[in-house]
């Protein structure tokens, strides 16, 4: 075995710089190959790629792992920036990202799209059947208690689109588009529940023709 490592790369004091050079570069002219690939067929509660690191203050602009791409890439079926696959797992996590510090105020993940005109931040789809429990989507959060809002969506610049926009087929029988279930309320003193709350204001100042708002149109 190698417990102590086959190849140690280590460089004592503060090491910087200026022009983004690491201790260890790889530079290749390959056009279609790998130019680094990491084998481990024997795996099982190991880990492939470690990267540690438990002592300074990771600042702003700084982080463990940072893929960038200047150019104008235009793969579709492969991510440019990462791809990951898996075609053998059936029951597995395939990503998985865990945040367990008390009273987080940060963000666990973020996505900053600001160039986004007729594309999208953030892309879900699936062509097998999802049946009885399965989704696209499951967000879960049953500790939560005085939250205002545990998903929220601000969009203040609308003026004729739409927060959300949702098809149905032409095959439904028993199904429908919204199912809310287990709501009871446990009122112990004089209090208002309300399953679903509207809330909007008309500040129409047309001067001619007809102006209408529904909070809800059927």
């Amino acid at each position: 075995g190698a417990a102590g490592g086959v190849v140690n790369l280590t460089a004592s004091g503060a090491y910087t710089s200026s022009n983004n050079a690491g201790l260890l570069n790889l530079n290749s002219g390959t056009a279609t190959g790998p130019v680094q690939v990491i084998t481990d067929n024997a795996l099982t509660t190991g880990t492939a790629l470690y990267i540690p690191h438990t002592t300074s203050v990771i600042a702003s602009g700084g982080s463990l792992l940072s893929l960038s791409s200047s150019s104008v890439d235009t793969a579709t079926t492969s991510g440019t920036l990462l791809n990951l696959v898996s075609t053998g797992s059936t029951a597995g996590t395939i990503a998985l990202i865990t945040n367990n510090t008390a009273s987080f105020t940060g963000i666990t993940q973020s996505i900053v799209a600001n160039g986004i005109t007729t594309g999208h931040a953030l892309s879900i789809s699936s062509s097998g059947t999802i049946t009885t429990t399965g989704d696209l989507l499951a967000l879960t959060a049953n500790s939560a208690t005085t939250s205002s809002g545990l998903r929220r969506t601000s969009a203040t610049g609308l003026t004729t689109g739409f927060i959300e926009a949702d098809t149905l087929g032409t095959a439904l029988t028993t199904g429908g588009y919204l199912n809310v279930t287990g709501a009871s309320y446990l009122h112990t003193t004089a209090e208002t529940g309300n399953l679903v709350n509207l809330a909007v204001t008309d500040a129409s100042s047309n001067a001619s023709g007809n102006s209408v708002t529904n909070g809800v149109n059927i």
